[in-house]
């Protein structure tokens, strides 16, 4: 992973660089906001791989933190890849089933949370 990660931050950034251009070049707002990048754990080996990633990733000087539920008070996710994560939403059922209740904000996971569909 290490010999790659030059290229996947290469890749990455040309990647946000191109959908900004796009944002600012639209005619219509579709929603696009560059605020960083986040990934969904729904494993315990999941996240460690991505503790490691983290650590590999700092050590080329690219930042990154890594989230526990000890650590977030709330996420709120309204949608996936563009869709409303909303009932019929296909993204629905697996932020369910990672632990995410339904919320007038979209589905949100926060501690203490009951599932409701």
């Amino acid at each position: 992973m290490r010999a790659g990660m030059p290229v996947q931050r290469a890749l990455n950034r040309t990647s946000a660089d191109l959908w900004a251009e796009i944002a600012a070049a639209a005619d219509v707002d579709f929603g696009y906001h560059q605020n960083g990048w986040l990934r969904l754990f729904t494993s315990g080996e999941g996240l460690a791989a991505a503790a490691e990633e983290v650590a590999q990733a700092a050590s080329l000087g690219v930042d990154g933190e890594v989230l526990d539920a000890g650590r977030v008070r709330e996420l709120v996710i309204g949608k996936v890849d563009g869709d409303d994560v909303s009932p019929g939403s296909p993204w629905r059922d697996r932020l369910f089933a990672a632990g995410f209740a339904a919320g007038y904000r979209g589905m949100a996971l926060r501690a203490g949370t009951t599932r409701d569909r």
